[in-house]
């Protein structure tokens, strides 16, 4: 079956729009992924299908502007400066797409309401992709998105219905603009995309959020995509290895594909508070023009796949980005979780909850916050306990691409 997917932000976004796309191919389907230019490479390299749309946008815009990493209003922002304007263009992309050839189905990152038009106008079977379990708005298994992971559940429910409204009176007004004049048969507001489509997928592991009873229509809790191609951990090479092989697990900080250019006070923060327990680091991306004279102990990469890397540290640093997240949980490691905005807060809120995290709620974070934080993973010995049991569960799970392609399919046949 052809089926039409599309994807949009940062890596972490684009990523399991790459995997679901190749769990497709290797069942046997069609799938043509449409994307920001930025990203078309890592389609390229996969040899599947693609087709460009919008401006390109990169993980380097979006970390030099500081309203889009605003703990409060980036969602906002973002929105505005990157989401809104590549609406029309995405939907006539995949209105294309779908005129060219029989479609059994649009699947959807979760905010590219051109590709959910398109397939309502086309009377497509649509399909909802989110990245996070905030993005599901469950009253029965509250969320917050703007806020710290510390409030009430009572004060999340409230403050989630006032989310709702607020995004409906904003997000949901400038799509009902943009929906004018096109042939639907309901009134488009932000939350028609989910509760229109015939599956909507999470792309998270049930040991971090499982079902409630208010989720929307065909709600399914995949798991975690990895790369489409299993579990599979990519090997290490040069500098990398020979540093992690010459001592004993260091400490090791990932911060997504843009949070590394915006945050440097963190990676001197993590690096002062290295030193001061005796701990080896390793930091990954970051710009190394702000990076601090490092010494032996401490080695800077601007990439690792995280697959690999985090499994070999001690501890492992993290934003709370889902992605990044679930490579964290599957590592067996402790972790040390700062959110800094979007859906990092609740996901953060979640980890916690596992019991095999430390979560820093401050805007900024010291070394001394780092140091504390360090110092509680390496000596509590039941969180390591739970960690692993976390990793091995996690570890254990089919590739969430893989179940998602395989349910999509089920769905539309």
């Amino acid at each position: 079956m052809r089926v039409v997917l599309t994807t949009f932000g940062t890596l972490g976004e684009v990523k399991p729009t790459l995997a679901l796309a190749r769990a497709f191919a290797q069942q046997g389907d069609e799938p043509i992924v449409v994307t920001n230019p930025s990203f078309a490479y890592l389609f390229e390299e996969a040899g599947l299908a693609f087709r460009n749309c919008g401006e390109p946008c990169t993980p380097e815009s979006i970390a030099d502007d500081p309203r889009l990493t605003h703990p409060t209003k980036a969602t906002f922002n973002i929105w505005k400066l990157h989401f809104l304007p590549r609406v029309l263009p995405f939907f006539e992309t995949v209105r294309e797409l779908i005129r060219e050839a029989p479609t059994a189905a649009v699947v959807n990152h979760y905010w590219c309401f051109g590709g959910f038009l398109a397939a309502e106008v086309e009377k497509v079977p649509c399909m909802n992709m989110a990245i996070a379990p905030c993005l599901w708005f469950s009253e029965k298994d509250p969320t917050s998105v703007y806020r710290t992971a510390a409030l009430p559940e009572w004060v999340r429910r409230l403050s989630l219905r006032w989310d709702r409204f607020l995004i409906n009176a904003t997000l949901g007004r400038d799509l009902k603009k943009i929906s004018k004049g096109l042939d639907l048969d309901f009134d488009m507001d932000y939350f028609a995309h989910q509760e229109r489509s015939v599956c909507n997928v999470g792309w998270w592991s049930p040991t971090l959020r499982g079902l409630a009873g208010d989720d929307p229509p065909g709600a399914f809790v995949a798991g975690f995509p990895w790369t489409g191609q299993g579990h599979e951990k990519p090997p290490l090479e040069g500098d990398l290895e020979e540093f992690l092989s010459a001592g004993p697990p260091p400490v090791v900080l990932g911060l997504g594909s843009f949070l590394g250019r915006s945050r440097p006070d963190i990676f001197r923060a993590v690096v002062e508070a290295c030193q001061a327990l005796g701990q080896r680091a390793l930091l990954i991306g970051g710009d190394p023009e702000q990076l601090p004279e490092l010494p032996d102990t401490v080695h800077a990469t601007p990439f690792a796949p995280h697959s690999t890397v985090f499994a070999r540290g001690c501890v492992t640093i993290h934003h709370g980005g889902c992605g990044t997240l679930g490579e964290a949980l599957r590592a067996g490691r402790p972790s040390v979780v700062f959110p800094i905005a979007y859906d990092q807060f609740d996901n953060a809120r979640r980890a916690e909850l596992t019991g095999q995290c430390v979560v820093l709620k401050q805007r900024r974070i010291s070394a001394e916050d780092v140091r504390k934080a360090l110092a509680r993973c390496i000596s509590d010995k039941a969180m390591q306990q739970r960690a692993t049991e976390i990793g091995q569960a996690v570890a254990a799970e089919e590739d969430g691409a893989v179940q998602a392609a395989r349910r999509i399919r089920e769905q539309v046949t």
